[in-house]
């Protein structure tokens, strides 16, 4: 027998290594050409399903969160009532003590309380008719260097790409011993 032959499931496995790996690059080039049905269904999925213009809305209309805004808030008015105005009308300022002032300051932050969530609700409504989510990530996506893509695609998926050249490999030798089992046999 000649001892080439025992080469066989080397050789083999080398084969299905190389063939998977040449598979992984003809898949990998084949997801770059299908880039833009793959980032529409994607800017879809996210846009449906992930990110919601009424996720939004609850979060910034939530009362918790527009308290948390309303001491900044209640700064730039003092401010504005202390500074500006008497800046802007030095006779009011005459008028208006620290008890007026904060008098004013509480009326006005109680209407912002009552303001605020219809307010910013509106704003989110606005935003969801003139932002086009699924458009916008579709063309970052889409603006996205071949280069880099194929290279995050390869980091991404590395164990993966990995266990299926080691799987055309033990593959191709399990065939090859087969191979040289029936010819040894025979």
């Amino acid at each position: 027998m000649n001892t080439w032959l025992l080469l066989t499931p080397l050789i083999a496995a080398v084969t299905g290594w190389i063939l998977n790996s040449i598979a992984i690059r003809f898949m990998l080039r084949s997801l770059l050409q299908r880039r833009r049905q793959m980032a529409e269904q994607v800017a879809g999925l996210v846009s449906e399903k992930i990110f919601s213009f009424e996720q939004v809305e609850q979060q910034i209309t939530d009362p918790a969160n527009i308290e948390k805004v309303l001491p900044e808030v209640e700064a730039h008015i003092d401010h504005f009532l202390r500074v500006k105005l008497s800046t802007a009308m030095p006779m009011i300022s005459m008028f208006i003590g620290d008890k007026t002032i904060n008098q004013l300051k509480e009326v006005f932050m109680t209407e912002l309380r009552l303001l605020f969530p219809s307010l910013l609700s509106n704003y989110v409504q606005t935003l969801k008719k003139d932002t086009d989510i699924q458009q916008i990530i579709t063309s970052r996506i889409m603006g996205l260097n071949d280069v880099m893509l194929q290279s995050k695609l390869r980091t991404l998926l590395a164990p993966q790409l990995r266990m299926f050249r080691i799987t055309g490999a033990v593959t191709g030798f399990i065939i090859g011993g087969i191979q040289l089992l029936v010819f040894v046999i025979a």
